[in-house]
């Protein structure tokens, strides 16, 4: 094979990719979904009529590749062969028993090498416990070689059909070969071998590609010799493989037996032969040892793997078999808290490409893992046609491998700028994934579809490959969302936890296909790894919130023990699941007590003594805490530097709390995912179209975080009494619109991460005010859809007494308490990207006021006011940004621009970002934090200019409209500090309008906001300005 061909590989089922980039004539057959509704067919590409207008995916079944006659020709040989091959054996057997008294028997005396008698011996012992029907279906293996004259007139039963001379020969030679491998006495029979090898291709090189199958069944069952090497190579694939044999004769002790002598064989040979041979042995080896639950015996292979992969350097000539070491030691070391054998920078080496590249001996091109510095390598190389399902699957572990060594770093979790620091990795790092997932091959969306139509080798790749997404997406996330340690500077993120459990249920939903399918046979350790990671992850996200253990934990602990029956690591996990579920729902402990209780023995087991004279522990955990620390130990992340064996763990994640009128103090501040998180409801709310959702986090209050124990004036409490005891209106404003969101990304989950629909328009109405000790319910309903643009109705309502947790989180059954009247309603409107025609604006904010911006840094000018009323700024200057959530605001000074001008002409200039990052691909998020900011003190200003500063007596939004001018991606947040430009053009009849515009920091007008409101003075109180 060419040296470029032997590097790369991917799985056995993807030569059908190579079509994929071929030209071929529009297929005529209808689309699986016409199919399956038994309805005609347009039959229109992309997508047909019926699956445009109902918004489902449309998707046409490629032929199956059509197989030359020469290479049938070559199957059919050699399966006659083999079938010739046993009439043979058994023809020979009768001539043998009619001519047992002959004295001269024409045999090879190369094939007699072996006593008679050992060898009838052997196979004594394999057809003991055999049935009547599996010993005749072994006489090949007991008979002695025919003779010659019988191979040179092979035995034809339908008389007039001509044999062509290659299939002769070819027969010859595989019954040739058939009869050395039967007279090995360290082999099986060989007809059980061939069932053996075949097994192998069929339920393990399937998902873990080493060996090619037709050079395999050449090399075993063809012409040529068996080397020692190959032999070696034979009992590890046997060793491999028992666990799915159903021969009668491989008992369970026979079976065991056999697993030991090959098991010790390959360990004599490796530590012997430094070659490939005894890599490719050791390598199934080392598989098979990690799937019977021997860690700390497959750690000892592993090693001694990598260290003969550095040795041989191999680099280039067999770069397959240095990645399938990659994958063992990944998966083995992410269950610990150690360091992996073999290092990221010792894998400098190209991706494998498509198994049908490699099998083909095709040298091609790919790509150097993503993540990978080759600016010093001076290397461009990206050819993404030529990868496959394991190539992907190695970039992804390479990803989940800097995730690894990012969580092994101790973090002051009380330090606010390494908290910082981390935060911006973990912000690179799931950036790292999402652009991964991003660039996938269009057929990984559609691996359930796939499932049911080709549930075959190819299929099984891709299930195998999401599940390593999800181990890695819930490794990176779960530090974020379930941190074992908390503090007022990290605080779990609501972001983290939906992440979590939206890879748990995208993994569940691929299980119950694969389950309908019987395809769980065809799935390895890894893919167990990944259902205990799932359910371990279940219980830890029950503990942390306190609430029942979500029904998923017993799927997965069944799917397990179904997969026990052939890996016995599953069914350790599932027993462990099994024991802690069990106790959980029933025992004396709950959940979070567990956790607790690992993570101290985990303390435990890391603190070392310092010196002699510090007492050693000498306590034996009982076996239940070991269970727990199978569970809980992988998410005792970050490891905490300094504070980690002082610091409490956290019984429940706590998110912002809504402070008492009269407390001050340091805030902590919530990003958009963790102050908007929502919960979808049971129900539909009456309608099939109608959806319903409940906030979860108290929304903020105005001004009750300023330091009110510090002001004498009774008038300025009362001021405060009045504004600061109802909910910002923004928090309702967005979320409202947010659940809308949820519902369109529900419905068109196969745009998701392309074009889904963006939020362009909000048009709100206030009609009660809102409370901040209780939540809102949503209810979403569709007023219009089509292919580009959809209009929702949403409206919001809260129960009529307070939360039986005020401070929040706010448990589900408060959605069961009677509901007050509608306090928010609104027409959210989504619409597809479109292409610039004409962009036309007025001059920038930038522009117009450049050199009033140009006098201070962005953050430099005062936070903006948590209530912006004159009484309020005198009172309590410069109070900061107290709790406010999402963003940071400053607000310029523009006193000396207003100075003298009509109040329409006046202007005020807020200056924002994000507090915390939202991903950029999350592009609704980002609009909706442009509304939340606009709403920001806007009616209360116009009291100062209009003097109501000190006797404010009214101000309340009415009616909100925010309008996005741009397409979505234009609107996202980045680096660089947003403008919000504010006027009120027209006061009049105790109304007043305010105008918003909202610029990038690049100087385009990007929305616009129109509020309109009631503002008036407080006429019993005239206070005056001290």
């Amino acid at each position: 094979m060419a040296p470029g061909a032997l590097t790369v590989d991917d799985t056995p089922m993807d030569a059908a990719s190579d079509h994929e980039s071929r030209e071929e004539p529009i297929s005529k057959a209808s689309c699986e979904m016409c199919r399956r509704r038994k309805v005609k067919c347009d039959r229109m590409r992309p997508a047909c009529g019926w699956c445009s207008r109902n918004s489902r995916v449309c998707v046409y079944k490629e032929k199956r590749k059509i197989i030359e006659e020469s290479e049938r020709n070559d199957q059919f040989e050699v399966r006659l062969g083999h079938l010739d091959a046993l009439v043979q054996g058994l023809r020979q057997r009768v001539d043998s028993h009619i001519s047992q008294h002959d004295a001269h028997h024409d045999t090879s005396p190369s094939l007699m090498s072996k006593s008679p008698s050992t060898h009838h011996d052997r196979h004594h012992s394999w057809h003991a416990t055999a049935s009547p029907e599996s010993t005749r279906s072994d006489m090949l293996s007991e008979g002695a070689r025919p003779p010659k004259v019988i191979l040179d007139r092979p035995f034809n039963p339908t008389g007039g059909v001509k044999i062509p001379r290659s299939f002769t020969t070819n027969m010859k030679t595989v019954y040739e070969q058939e009869i050395i491998l039967s007279m090995d006495p360290d082999l099986p029979p060989s007809d059980l071998l061939y069932v053996l090898v075949d097994l192998f291709f069929k339920h393990i090189n399937t998902w873990f590609p080493l060996l090619d199958r037709k050079a395999t069944f050449g090399t075993y069952f063809g012409s040529t010799s068996i080397s020692r090497g190959d032999r070696v190579v034979l009992f590890a694939i046997i060793a491999t493989t028992l666990r799915f044999a159903t021969d009668a004769r491989l008992t369970p002790g026979a079976k065991q037996k056999l697993h030991n002598d090959c098991k010790q064989k390959i360990e004599l040979y490796a530590l012997e032969n430094v070659n490939l041979f005894s890599l490719k042995a050791l390598t199934l080896l080392t598989l098979d040892v990690f799937g019977t639950s021997k860690e700390l015996q497959g750690q000892t292979f592993l090693s001694l793997l990598v260290q003969y992969i550095t040795h041989l350097g191999l680099y280039e000539g067999r770069r397959r078999l240095c990645w399938m070491v990659y994958v063992l030691d990944r998966y083995a070391t992410l269950a610990t808290p150690y360091k992996f054998i073999l290092a990221e920078e010792d894998m400098k080496r190209f991706l494998p490409c498509r198994y049908d590249l490699w099998s083909n001996d095709i040298p091609v091109e790919t790509r150097w893992p993503n993540g990978l510095d080759t600016t010093k390598l001076r290397l461009t190389v990206n050819t993404p046609e030529n990868l496959g399902s394991f190539s992907y699957h190695c970039e992804v572990l390479g990803i989940l491998s800097r995730v690894h060594n990012f969580l092994a770093k101790p973090l002051d979790i009380y330090s606010p700028q390494d908290v910082r620091s981390w935060q911006s990795t973990f912000v690179a790092l799931e950036g790292e994934l999402s652009t991964w997932l991003r660039d996938l091959p269009a057929e990984y969306g559609q691996i359930s579809i796939l499932c049911h139509s080709d549930p075959g080798a190819r299929i099984i790749n891709w299930i195998m490959l999401h599940a390593a997404f999800v181990i890695s997406s819930i490794r990176l996330n779960s530090a974020a969302a379930y941190p074992v340690v908390q503090t007022d500077v990290f605080v779990p993120s609501y972001s983290a936890i939906q992440t979590c459990l939206s890879a748990v249920k995208s993994l569940r939903s691929i299980v119950q296909d694969v389950i309908e399918t019987t395809g769980l046979s065809l799935l390895g350790p890894h893919f167990a790894f990944s259902l205990w990671t799932s359910a371990r992850l279940l219980l830890v996200h029950a503990a942390t919130m306190r609430c029942e253990i979500d029904s998923n934990v017993d799927f997965f602990v069944d799917t397990l023990a179904e997969m026990g029956r052939y890996w016995e690591t599953a069914a350790k996990y599932s027993a462990i699941l099994g024991r802690v579920t069990e106790e959980g729902r029933q025992g004396d402990k709950t959940l979070t007590e567990m956790r607790q209780r690992a993570h101290e023995l985990s303390v435990l087991s890391d603190s070392t003594r310092l010196n002699a004279l510090q007492p050693t522990s000498t306590r034996i955990s009982s076996a239940n805490e070991l269970d727990y620390l199978e569970i809980f130990d992988f998410f005792n992340y970050p490891r905490s530097a300094d504070h980690g064996s002082t610091a409490p763990v956290s019984e429940a994640p706590r998110f912002d709390m809504p402070v008492p009128l009269g407390t001050s103090g340091n805030f902590p501040r919530l990003g958009f995912l963790e102050n908007m998180e929502m919960v979808r409801l049971a129900g539909n709310g009456g309608s099939d179209d109608t959806h319903q959702f409940m906030s979860r986090q108290p929304a903020w209050q105005p001004g009750a975080q300023l330091p009110w124990e510090e002001a004498d004036d009774i008038s300025r409490h009362k001021t405060a009494v009045y504004f600061t005891t109802r909910a910002y209106g923004g928090h309702v404003y967005i979320q409202a619109p947010l659940a809308a969101v949820k519902v369109v990304e529900s419905e068109d989950e196969t745009a998701r991460g392309h074009q889904i629909r963006a939020n362009l328009t909000i048009q709100g109405v206030f009609t009660n005010l809102g409370h901040v000790d209780r939540p809102f319910i949503y209810q979403v309903s569709k007023l219009a859809a089509g292919r580009s643009f959809q209009t929702y109705l949403v409206t919001a309502r809260q129960p009529k007494q307070p939360s039986s947790n005020p401070c929040g989180p706010f448990p589900e059954s408060d959605s069961k308490l009677p509901l007050g009247p509608i306090c928010f309603s609104c027409h959210v409107t989504f619409k597809r990207p479109v292409p610039s025609f004409a962009d036309l604006q007025l001059s920038s904010a930038q522009e117009r006021f450049a050199s009033i911006l140009a006098q201070r840094k962005p953050d430099e000018w005062p936070t903006s006011p948590q209530l912006d009323i004159d009484i309020l700024n005198d009172t309590f200057p410069n109070a900061g940004h107290g709790g406010f959530p999402i963003v940071d605001m400053y607000k310029v000074d523009m006193k000396a621009y207003n100075t003298n001008k009509p109040i329409p002409e006046r202007r005020e200039l807020l200056l924002y970002k994000l507090h915390k990052p939202i991903p950029a691909e999350d592009t609704n998020s980002h609009i909706l934090v442009h509304a939340f900011e606009a709403d920001r003190n806007g009616l209360l200003t116009i009291s100062n200019y209009l003097g109501w500063g000190y006797n404010l007596g009214v101000a309340a939004s009415l009616t909100y409209t925010f309008t996005v001018h741009v397409n979505s991606e234009e609107a996202v947040m980045r680096d660089g500090w947003w403008i919000q430009e504010v006027c009120w053009p027209r006061i009049s009849a105790g109304r007043a309008t305010l105008e918003s515009r909202i610029w990038s920091p690049e100087g385009k007008h990007v929305a616009s906001g129109y509020q309109d409101g009631i503002a008036g003075p407080d006429k019993k109180r005239r206070a005056e300005k001290l």
